[in-house]
């Protein structure tokens, strides 16, 4: 009997390392043809359980863009946003700005030199030679409301900004900042019954195979987003109206009534955090392209009309 079971392991054996080796050679072939076939980059955003989310601290280098169809030059600072590192302590004399935002601020398909925040800073120092003025870069792709003020209370405000811009995106920040709305890795706020914004939930940190996956290996970054794709097609084929376009709704329905309080909640609370840091808050919105172009806009009335 103990030779039987002892050969029977040895079996067992050979076959797991048969299983392990072929996986591995599949696993192989699908990241080189990945490799050989497109040209899509790491994955560089990551979440954070305090802030939400940022980018790979410290990272630089050249990064194919989808959206800008080429690659371009990225660079994260040590906190894990675009541009330079500076000093947590503002320098006497300097003129500070924060900008936070989603990716319309973070601009990951534009170069630096010509995203929102940069110009901005040019356009200040070329006004006012006389005054030092930095505009620091705070944006993340998938941002809300509610995890910008996450952000500002962790980590922006150690920065002394003179100046918050906080840009909200009519397109989609209205219901990414409700869990009634929208699901997704990011700070969920709720109202308490004295109307003060408390943490709902916050995303998982990576664990340390994630992290290295996302930067390393094109093959599992192109399966996660090939299943993004597919989750986007099926609420596409189901004929119902994506969450983000019920800001154009009227608050009559409980859910859009709720997700109103809550942004003036979110909005009154960034003001006093502000405030009391000795700041100004100032909130710039940024259209859907739906609301510039009258085109658009009757193809996502024509949209909601059938969904309904």
């Amino acid at each position: 009997m103990r030779t039987v079971s002892l050969a029977g392991a040895r079996g067992l054996f050979a076959n797991l390392s048969l299983l392990l080796a072929s996986v591995t050679v599949v696993l192989l072939a699908a990241e080189a043809g990945t490799r050989l076939f497109s040209r899509i980059g790491p994955s560089l955003l990551m979440t954070d359980p305090v802030v939400g989310k940022h980018y790979v601290p410290g990272f630089r280098g050249h990064v194919f863009v989808d959206e800008a169809g080429r690659e371009v030059s990225l660079r994260f600072n040590r906190e894990g946003f675009r541009g330079p590192d500076r000093p947590r302590t503002k320098p006497s004399g300097t003129l500070r700005i924060a900008v936070i935002g989603d990716s319309m601020i973070s601009a990951v398909a534009t170069d630096e030199e010509k995203t929102l925040v940069r110009r901005l800073e040019t356009s200040l120092q070329r006004r006012w030679p006389d005054v030092s003025s930095e505009v620091l870069n705070f944006g993340v792709s998938s941002s809300s409301t509610g995890q910008e003020l996450a952000l500002y209370r962790r980590l922006v405000s150690a920065y002394q900004p003179d100046v918050v811009l906080l840009a909200f995106f009519v397109g989609n920040d209205f219901a990414d900042n409700s869990l009634r709305l929208t699901r997704a890795p990011r700070i969920y706020f709720e109202l308490d019954d004295d109307g003060t914004p408390r943490r709902a939930s916050a995303p998982a940190a990576p664990g340390r195979v994630s992290r290295w996956l996302n930067l390393h290996s094109r093959f599992y970054v192109w399966q996660k987003r090939a299943f993004r794709i597919l989750r986007s097609s099926g609420h596409s084929l189901s004929r119902s109206l994506s969450p983000v376009w019920r800001v154009f709704e009227p608050p009559g329905r409980p859910e859009l009534a709720e997700a109103w309080e809550l942004l003036a909640g979110l909005l009154r609370q960034f003001r006093g955090d502000v405030e009391a840091d000795g700041g100004r808050l100032a909130v710039v919105v940024v259209p859907t392209p739906h609301q510039i172009h009258d085109d658009l806009w009757a193809e996502l009335v024509a949209e909601a009309r059938e969904a309904g």
